[in-house]
């Protein structure tokens, strides 16, 4: 996600930097560093806001103006296709992120390693073989009754327990009452 954020301030500076030099300012051009990201408050505003406040006294132009006219770059140069939807609400120029297509290479990814997927990293090695790892969590007592929070804690604790083991590592269950 944070790639297609990075995308999202390339693709925004870059139709900024031509408004700059379509109305032949003269003002530095906009790094995509310099671009704030913003959650929306409400979820169909979009998943990132970038507000064009800053930028007002430099473009001489009202923040709504601003981004109508980034806008209209982004859907001329059709740039964005592949990072999401943009569109403009007040101030703001939101996209609404295109998340298959982020999730897209990790899942052919999986597909490809199928049962070794995450079991071992770039080197071919299991990054966890030979370390001992103890996992604490709780356990069924006999002497005392079971209730919801020990069935997560322990569903929780032998997952993690059972994920570490196919990573290679030696695990210690340690059941606390």
């Amino acid at each position: 996600m944070s790639d297609l954020r990075t995308q999202c301030r390339q693709v925004v500076a870059s139709a900024l930097n031509k408004l700059i030099s379509a109305n032949s300012l003269s003002v530095e051009p906009v790094l995509p560093e310099s671009l704030l990201l913003e959650t929306p408050p409400n979820p169909e505003m979009g998943d990132v806001g970038i507000p064009f406040f800053t930028f007002a006294k430099t473009f001489r132009m009202a923040p709504p103006m601003i981004a109508n006219e980034t806008m209209k770059i982004i859907s001329e140069s059709g740039d964005a296709e592949s990072i999401g939807s943009f569109f403009v609400v007040g101030p703001y120029l939101n996209i609404k992120l295109n998340k298959a297509a982020a999730a897209a290479p990790i899942l052919q990814k999986i597909r490809e390693q199928k049962a070794d997927y995450g079991k071992y990293n770039a080197q071919g090695e299991s990054p966890l073989n030979g370390k001992r790892v103890m996992i604490e969590f709780s356990s069924p007592n006999t002497n005392k009754p079971l209730h919801l929070g020990h069935l997560r804690n322990d569903a929780l604790g032998e997952s993690v327990s059972r994920i570490l083991k196919a990573c290679g590592a030696e695990v210690f269950k340690v059941n606390i009452i």
